[in-house]
């Protein structure tokens, strides 16, 4: 049976930080790709563009409650 050493503790800190970069990246990505269904239901594909249309030029209030959302999920 083959033996693995210690990790010393800068090693451990290095792939703790590594670790959490990793989750970060995760819930980036599943946050965009959220905001990207969302867009998508109400048929704005381009999504850069048709999140800066609803944040700011929406004309009917019945998307203020939308405004709201993606402002929290940017």
């Amino acid at each position: 049976m083959g033996f693995i050493p210690i990790k010393s503790f800068e090693q451990r800190a290095v792939f703790s930080m590594l670790r959490a970069r990793l989750s970060f990246i995760k819930s980036r990505t599943a946050q965009a790709n959220q905001v990207r269904g969302l867009l998508g239901e109400f048929g704005i594909v381009h999504i850069f563009k048709g999140l800066l249309d609803i944040i700011y030029d929406a004309e009917d209030g019945s998307t203020v409650i939308f405004q709201k959302l993606l402002l929290c999920l940017r």
